[in-house]
């Protein structure tokens, strides 16, 4: 860990940072393929590809419709709920013969999903990318970047045509145009920070975190080497002030050489990947881990309901009462004054029996009979602290619930009868025509009262239309929330224009 400082124009970049070392015997191309078939008796993650036929769970058990997966992914396996043959859920999805996929909004058969092992990475989605630059400077704004650069933006070319989100439906055809530029060879000036914009996309981001790309370190190559030589002397006449700064920092930071030298090969091209994705994906997932503060959606309304801090007022993981009409609460906004099965729900997650009698008992109460219920609790009660997997579970629970109702809401006849431009619209179209993000805000918005009749006719309308820049204006005004807290009214906008 170190201190990286780096000049500027304008002054200078500073950053702390930290380097991750792994020395290994292991090819990483063969690696990552997991040729030992190591974990595969006890699979940590689930997978499926596109068109993958879903079903919906009915009263009468699983009905097969005509929707199908939009696009390949990868979940957690013991994140994701499972349920029998008969449709009845299941407290372990070990036997399952279907699987909730919630960013998909259905259930898939057993038949079309592939449990993987963490170590696995070629099916998590791991590639290798071997193409060596002849030059640090990969791009100059002059020579096209047919080197590792190309490899990111093929890369990230196949992610984007997966995309199903229209608002990001044109991120294919940039990376397309991109990739064409550089194998017309057209040399010539052009934008440096397009190329640098396209390579940190943030909706591609999963992807190029998986890249895993061997080049030449600036660790093993000093400043007489060719590959910083022929940057270094374009520097001469143009920057003397840049070269002479630079030329004394390589001579500081290059190592590796000289450690190779000395008998411990590391060799010039080391491979380089994201640490902490890569570390990731090949741990094991504890009841505890931090990975479990993160969901597969409603991560702004996870987010606003609490926090991770015990020492706060607002640690999620214990009793709390929020105040005025809230019911007891316990994990990411589980309000027991809104359930009527929490006996059912808090088996399935496995809460202690002691604390989830007294929750059992809390059920149906809000406000001041609550507060009081809160008031009364034992110091074992209040001290009761649930894990970070079975907060996730509590959440997914009460986070569905509210998206069916948030659904069930915007398919009413209706309400697409006034507001959807469309007004012979199904139900189907009319919720499935509304993108995520606005999803994802009109739930949060239920969870805490606010997907009033008066806030449906003020963006109802840009829901169903996808107009995102209206909806967002309609978000954004003060004016329209003088009932919702400031936090949580910027929690909002901070989510939406992100």
């Amino acid at each position: 860990m170190g201190f990286y400082q780096l000049p500027e124009e304008n002054g200078k970049r500073s950053r702390y940072q930290v380097h991750i070392e792994c020395l290994s015997m292991d090819d990483m191309e063969t690696f990552i393929t997991n040729p030992g078939r190591a974990g595969e008796d006890a699979p940590v993650y689930l997978t499926w590809q596109t068109n993958a036929p879903l079903f919906d769970k009915g009263e009468r058990g699983m009905v097969a419709g005509s929707r199908k997966t939009k696009a390949p992914g990868i979940l957690t396996l013991a994140r994701v709920p499972g349920a029998d043959a008969e449709g009845n859920t299941l407290t372990g999805n070990r036997d399952a013969a279907y699987y909730q996929i919630r960013p998909e909004g259905g259930w898939l058969a057993a038949t079309s999903v592939q449990k993987v092992s963490q170590y696995a990475l070629d099916e998590l989605g791991f590639v290798t990318l071997n193409k060596a630059p002849e030059s640090f400077d990969l791009i100059d704004g002059i020579k096209q970047p047919n080197n590792v650069v190309k490899g990111i933006l093929e890369q990230l070319y196949k992610v984007a045509q997966d995309e199903t989100r229209t608002t990001h439906a044109l991120n294919k055809y940039n990376y397309q145009r991109l990739l064409a530029l550089i194998d017309d060879n057209h040399d010539g000036y052009y934008s440096e920070q397009e190329y640098l914009q396209a390579v940190h996309n943030v909706s591609c981001r999963d992807r190029l975190y998986r890249v895993i790309a061997k080049h030449a370190s600036e660790w093993y190559y000093g400043k007489d080497d060719p590959l910083w030589k022929t940057y270094l002397d374009t520097l001469t006449t143009d920057a003397p002030l840049w070269k002479t700064y630079l030329e004394a920092f390589l001579d500081k930071m290059t190592w590796m050489k000289a450690v190779s030298e000395k008998g411990v090969v590391l060799g010039p091209e080391p491979w380089h990947m994201h640490p902490m994705v890569f570390l990731s994906s090949m741990m094991d997932e504890n009841e505890t881990a931090l990975n479990w503060l993160k969901v597969p959606k409603g991560q702004l309304t996870f987010d606003a309901e609490g926090n991770d801090i015990n020492t706060s007022p607002w640690f999620s993981r214990k009793i709390h009462w929020p105040g005025g009409v809230s019911g007891v609460t316990i994990g990411r906004g589980y309000d027991l004054g809104q359930q009527t099965t929490a006996n059912a729900d808090l088996t399935q997650i496995g809460i202690a029996k002691l604390l989830k009698s007294w929750l059992v008992g809390s059920q149906g109460l809000s406000g001041l009979d609550a507060q009081s219920r809160f008031n009364s609790a034992s110091e074992d009660i209040r001290n009761s602290t649930i894990t970070r997997k079975q907060q996730y579970d509590m959440f997914m629970i009460s986070y569905q619930r509210l998206e069916d109702d948030v659904k069930r809401i915007c398919q009413k006849l209706n309400t697409i009868r006034v507001y959807q431009p469309n007004p012979q619209a199904t139900p189907e179209q009319a919720w499935n025509d509304i993108p995520e993000k606005i999803k994802e805000v009109l739930i949060d918005l239920r969870y805490r009262g606010d997907y009033t009749p008066h806030a449906r006719s003020l963006m109802q309308r840009y829901a169903y239309s996808g107009d995102l820049n209206s909806f967002g204006n309609v978000l954004s005004t003060r004016s329209n929330w003088l009932n919702v807290p400031e936090e949580r009214f910027n929690q909002r906008i901070s989510f939406y224009e992100n």
